[in-house]
């Protein structure tokens, strides 16, 4: 059996990672590995490369983002041409 290909995925906290994280899982060829943000932020590019180069990853997939949820989505109301928040 071939090596399985070791995938980091990015945001594994939030709801678009959740999904593509069990997506993921059912690939018998990937190896799913996570990160929390106190671990590893993203936003250092040296602290990124490092950790990739650590763990030898071939493929990322980024589903981080600072939303504000399915609270926040749903209390958006359109008013007239602006946006506002309830």
């Amino acid at each position: 059996m071939a090596n399985k290909m070791l995938t980091y995925v990015a945001g594994h906290t939030g709801l678009v990672r959740s999904a593509l994280f069990r997506r993921l899982s059912k690939d018998v060829g990937a190896e799913l590995i996570t990160a929390k943000a106190a671990t590893l932020n993203l936003r250092r590019q040296s602290d990124t490369e490092k950790f990739l180069e650590t763990h030898k990853i071939d493929r990322v997939y980024l589903a981080a983002a600072k939303v504000g949820g399915i609270l926040a989505t749903a209390l958006i109301r359109p008013t007239s041409s602006t946006t506002t928040w309830l």
